[in-house]
């Protein structure tokens, strides 16, 4: 089984993505099954699967100086 990787990168929030994916599937498998397929950890994907945690870019909306459209106009004006 390959190791674990708790980092905050996309690839990880990409797996986690398709772990609750498979979730959803009309034969759903289970937490933990689709854990070990996707590589992550069986706690996260099981709140983020009910709902009681959120991705990180959706859980700090609210701390963030910029707006998403003003971090976009932001890089549009640096280039």
């Amino acid at each position: 089984m390959p190791k674990l990787q708790l980092r905050a990168d996309s690839e990880y929030e990409t797996r986690l993505d398709k772990a609750s994916e498979a979730l959803n599937q009309p034969n759903p498998v289970s937490i933990r099954n689709a854990a070990r397929m996707y590589v992550v950890s069986k706690t996260t994907l099981g709140n983020r699967f009910f709902q009681r945690a959120k991705a990180r870019n959706q859980a700090h909306v609210t701390q963030q100086l910029l707006t998403e459209e003003e971090e976009i106009e932001l890089v549009k004006w640096a280039e």
